[in-house]
């Protein structure tokens, strides 16, 4: 049998990046194919572009249409068990394919071969994200900046009190300072905002041992590299059994 290849066709922001690259990785992995890297948001940030040097995908354009041995894959061409893991069904296994997944075809769930990627992600650094143990502190990410999914103020200010926080540390795409003034009227927890690039902003979020997410890709992300925090995560969005679904 020939080889199979799969890449991933890029949209969204940082998050959605990780997660396109992370599902593509795993099938990879899972079925022994051949792994044309993509370059996501912020690569140079990461070691990821040290990872992959030669691997890099030379399709030119893969949002055009596919035909012959290039197969885009789709939803409907998964298998989920409880909509958390994904698995390929059986009539898209084709000799010498080069598979595209898009974001149609993501799944919810790439902790499969979580050490490997969180390894080719970060390189030399996938242990060095340091751990803030400090009693009543934690990280809170409040998606604002492109309007979508967003959670209600009152389910941070609930959050926080429900992890017990004294000590809020803030991050966030849209204005921090008017979050910070309407965050601060329904709870009485210290505010400290984060003014970090998106990569700094998303390590510094894994280093809290308690997390509270957003609806966002970006915090799924921090939540992922964390070392064993206590995550809070809305109830649609809580992906994985350790994490705590809040609404």
């Amino acid at each position: 049998m020939g080889r199979q290849t799969i890449t991933y066709d890029l949209s969204g922001r940082l998050g959605n990046h990780l997660q396109l690259w992370a599902c593509a990785r795993t099938l990879s992995i899972r079925n022994g194919w051949d792994f044309e890297y993509q370059p996501i948001a912020h690569e140079t940030d990461f070691a990821i572009a040290e990872t992959y040097p030669e691997r890099r995908s030379r399709w030119n354009d893969l949002g055009k249409v596919f035909s012959g041995r290039r197969h885009r894959l789709r939803g409907h061409e998964w298998h989920l068990e409880d909509s958390q893991v994904g698995e390929l069904l059986p009539n898209v296994s084709r000799p010498n394919a080069q598979y595209v997944l898009d974001w149609s075809a993501i799944y919810t769930r790439v902790d499969e071969f979580r050490p490997q990627l969180i390894r080719e992600l970060l390189g030399q650094h996938s242990s060095s994200i340091p751990r803030d143990v400090t009693p009543g502190r934690g990280g809170v990410h409040i998606r604002r900046g492109d309007g979508a999914y967003l959670m209600p103020m009152d389910y941070y200010a609930r959050a926080i009190k429900e992890a017990g926080l004294d000590e809020v540390h803030l991050f966030s795409d849209g204005p921090l300072d008017e979050i910070v003034d309407e965050l601060g009227t329904l709870t009485d927890a210290k505010l400290v905002a984060h003014h970090g690039s998106p990569v700094e902003d998303m390590l510094a979020l894994a280093s809290y041992s308690t997390i509270i997410m957003s609806f966002s890709w970006f915090s799924y992300w921090a939540a992922f590299l964390s070392h064993d925090a206590t995550v809070y995560a809305p109830r649609l969005f809580s992906y994985y059994p350790q994490w705590i679904p809040f609404d």
